[in-house]
């Protein structure tokens, strides 16, 4: 019963953010990454309760220090230069490259703030802390490295941003170039977690992903408008 509660809050979850996420932005005129940003202590409440209906312990879930040992090796040794080499793509982007992706509001300082900040909190929580954790109580077992939890969590992961494209936030070509490394980055991530038993680390690495790769995004935008 607690497990199709939990669930069932959870897909909830996703259409609720998403009825206010609109609201605020026809509303109020926000941006989306301001809404965002707004949105972000409802949403984390939202999954602590999940949390709580489920199964699934806080500890479980990632909200421990767990192993500090494997959690800096993790950030050091992968972590880094994942975030070397997805910030150094941008080297590459052509001027067409930025009409497929329509979320990028430069001008927006609420995009900075919360891919900098927030974006790691929200989705490792979703994604390691509650999704990963959970499969992993019923589907045991490891394809070499990686738990079989943390490949499916991984290809969950890369499909949720097919929302994307139907809000029409970036192109089907856009997401299709995208999800190879999307999934790299999340089978990364998720055997960050798998190791460290915390989302601590990979809320570290994911943030400092999307935030550096954002301005690496924007220098190239700089340079090729100027």
């Amino acid at each position: 019963m607690r497990d199709i509660i939990s669930l069932s809050v959870f897909i909830m979850y996703f259409f609720f953010i998403h009825k206010i996420s609109n609201y605020l932005l026809n509303k109020f005129k926000m941006t989306v990454f301001k809404v965002k940003t707004v949105i972000f202590p409802l949403e984390m409440i939202i999954l602590f309760f999940i949390i709580f209906l489920s199964p699934l312990s806080f500890q479980e879930a990632g909200f421990v220090a767990g192993n500090i040992d494997y959690g800096i090796k993790f950030i050091v040794y992968l972590g880094i230069p994942l975030i070397v080499i997805s910030s150094s793509s941008a080297i590459f982007l052509k001027k067409e490259d930025f009409y497929h992706i329509r979320y990028f509001n430069f001008e927006d300082k609420w995009m900075f703030i919360y891919l900098f900040f927030i974006v790691g909190i929200v989705e490792e929580t979703i994604f390691r802390g509650f999704l990963q954790s959970y499969i992993s109580l019923y589907i045991k077992g490891n394809f070499f490295i990686l738990e079989y939890s943390t490949i499916l969590a991984s290809f969950i992961f890369m499909f949720f941003h097919l929302f994307n494209v139907f809000f029409k936030q970036e192109s089907i070509k856009a997401f299709l170039s995208m999800m190879p490394s999307r999934l790299i980055a999340s089978l990364i991530l998720g055997y960050g977690f798998q190791i460290s038993e915390s989302i601590l680390y990979t809320i570290i690495v994911h943030n400092l992903i999307d935030g550096i790769n954002i301005m690496a995004v924007y220098l190239k935008k700089k340079k090729l408008f100027k």
